[in-house]
Formats: structure tokens, sequence, C-alpha cells
């Protein structure tokens, strides 16, 4: 099965091949699926599946990511002379690698199927992309960031690249000593939704849940915020910290562009309450439902009031590990 790591290597491989003649797309064969074949053109990257016995066409916007047609693959027959294509920006790459992955079958058949299968599954992600991000989505954001101020105003300048959660990582913030994960409520009595269930399971290196409390009121708007971190001296004085930073608000979807649709201001005051995940006996957690029960998947809510919640002083952000 192929991974998103193989799919990264085979289309920058198709990329160097097309920069080395800029004549025509270069198409990648790819090991273990003599039907499908990862290209690159002038600044795209293209998915080929063949047979396609889909009506042939022009390229056709599927959704704001990517096109896709059928017809004859450059340079190639047989099989070839009706493939399905996907075409998408090369800028998009990383992000679309899952995507690009989910598209290999795990055996040889109706690649048609499987496609149309695939976007079923996607259908959600392609209808939200370079979307503005949800109310929900902006909160999560703006107490992710309050962390991290934290963590650097009390250590030291590496700690950006613990911030992780935008990247689909378990928890928010990772590091080799310790790990974070955050949530954010507007309530007096603060509540997280937890998802998935596995999110608070115990793990072998400190670990805390912690809870951004915030405030609507005049104060700052998650733009502002935004941008008072990309000023952050601890930010900013790094090339590589400033990048990681910029990559991870990519990846959760916030754009400047859309700063307009961010108008809620909120107090610049906020609380910071924490539980120690690992010593925690009131959590749901996986070891404790009993292996009889049959559970696919569980999104559960947490009150804050029903647990032993601590306050994130400075010694706690200075570390996060030992205090």
């Amino acid at each position: 099965m192929t991974s998103p790591e193989d799919a990264l290597l085979y289309l920058k491989l198709a990329e160097a091949n097309w920069s080395s003649t800029n004549a025509y797309p270069h198409f990648q064969p790819i090991k273990g699926h003599p039907n499908i074949m990862l290209g690159h053109e002038n600044g795209s990257d293209i998915v080929a599946l063949s047979p396609s016995s889909k009506t042939h066409s022009q390229w056709v916007k599927v959704s704001s990511a990517f096109e896709s047609m059928v017809g004859g693959l450059p340079r190639f027959s047989g099989d070839w002379e009706s493939t399905l294509m996907i075409k998408f920006r090369s800028d998009d790459r990383e992000k679309l690698l899952p995507f690009i992955a989910d598209l290999f079958p795990t055996s040889s058949g109706d690649l048609d199927g499987h496609f149309d299968d695939v976007m079923t599954e996607w259908k959600s992600f392609f209808e939200r992309w370079r979307a503005p991000l949800s109310p929900e989505e902006q909160r999560g954001l703006l107490g992710e960031l309050v962390v991290l101020e934290n963590l650097l105003e009390n250590g030291q300048a590496n700690l950006v690249k613990g911030w992780l959660g935008p990247s689909g990582s378990l928890h928010d913030f990772e590091t080799e000593e310790w790990h974070i994960e955050v949530k954010t409520s507007l309530r007096a009595n603060p509540t997280a939704s937890i998802h998935p269930l596995s999110q608070l399971d115990p793990i072998d290196k400190p670990f805390d849940l912690v809870v951004v409390k915030i405030q609507r009121g005049e104060g700052m708007t998650l733009p502002e915020k935004v941008n008072q971190m990309v000023e952050h001296k601890k930010i900013k004085s790094s090339s590589s910290n400033l990048l990681h930073f910029q990559k991870m608000l990519e990846e959760i979807g916030y754009n400047d562009t859309d700063a307009h649709h961010y108008p809620s201001q909120y107090k610049e005051e906020t609380e910071c309450i924490r539980l120690d995940v690992n010593s925690a006996t009131t959590l749901l957690q996986t070891n404790r439902i009993d292996s009889t029960v049959m559970v696919d998947d569980v999104r559960w809510r947490l009150l804050s009031s029903q647990h032993e919640f601590k306050e994130c002083d400075s010694d706690y952000w200075s570390d996060p590990a030992h205090y």
C-alpha cells in the first residue's frame, strides 16, 4: 500500500524530471501499481488512474482544490488511452497527500468505483477547502495561540516547533519531554469536546489537558492574536520557527485574506487550567471500556467542574514535564 510519504517521493521525482525538460508532463510509474502514475507539469501535480470507463472530457473543475479529466495520457498507449486524471497545484501537495494515498486501491479492479468511493469519504473536506474557519475552529486556534504564547514567554524559542495540532497530530503540543492537549471554552464552567476517544489516553510521558477560558468582550480578535504571535521575538527572530508557525496556520486553514470573517472580540485576559491526564481517574479512556463493548467511534464532552483541574502558573509553563 502506498503511503503519503511514498506519494510525496514520486511527485518530487516527477517534478524534478519535468523541470529538466519543461517540454511535456512527466509521469512516474508506481511500484506495485501498474495502472497508476503520478505526474507533474508546470506547477501542477497529476494523479493518473487507468483504465477508466468514464466518458472522455476536457479538464473540469471538481472543487476549489482540483480539476479532473478523462482521456488519453500523453505519450502512452493501451489502457492509458482512457485515463482518469486529477490535477492540483503543487503548492497544495502536502495537504493533499493523505487524499492521494487513498486513491491507491488495495487491490486491482474497478478504479472508477474506488475513485468515487474515496471522493464520497473526502466530500466534506473538499467542500470546506479554503473556506473560512468556523466559530469553533476560530476559538480552538485562539486557545492554542494562548498556550503557545505562555510557553514561549516562560521557555525556549524551539517550543514553537512543538505546536503540531493543526498538522493532524493526536495532541496539540508534542515534545520529547511532554504533551499538551488544548481545549478552549467560553463557558463559566468550561467544557471540552473530546475526539477521538484515544485523545486522552495515558502515555509514557507527562501529559496535560489544558483548558483555555476565554470571554467575549473588547480586547482582541483572532487576526490580531495571529499578528501578535507573528511578531513575537521568539518566532520572528528564527526563520525556521516562523516557517513552522506559518505552516501550522496554513494546515488549520487560517488565511490573512479571511480576516474580515473573524470580527469576534475577546477579552485579552485569559485563564488556563490543567489536568494531569496520566493520573486522572475521572476521564473516559479506552482502557476503561470493557472489552465486550462494541464501539467504533466516540465523541464525548468533559465538564471541568467534575475533574481536578489546577491553575497553569508561570512555573508550569516553564517546565510542563516536571511541575
